[in-house]
């Protein structure tokens, strides 16, 4: 199964155009944690972590439209 992939510039009018989207950083935590560049409102979940990434796709609803970077 291909993933969808989304640009920069398509991210960014999603996000101007105040379209629902949930943005989730998947970053280490270190990695994560040592980075002044974050996305503002965006979740960060370490892909270690298998019951984060779990409990987040378990919250979700199945249409949400959901950018991972």
């Amino acid at each position: 199964m291909e993933v969808p992939r989304i640009s920069i510039d398509d991210l960014k009018n999603l996000i101007e155009s105040k379209t629902p989207v949930t943005i989730v950083d998947l970053r280490l935590s270190n990695a994560y944690a040592g980075s002044k560049l974050q996305i503002q409102g965006a979740i960060h979940i370490d892909p270690e972590k298998d019951e984060a990434l779990e409990a987040f796709a378990n919250s979700r609803a199945k249409d949400e439209r959901i950018v991972f970077y």
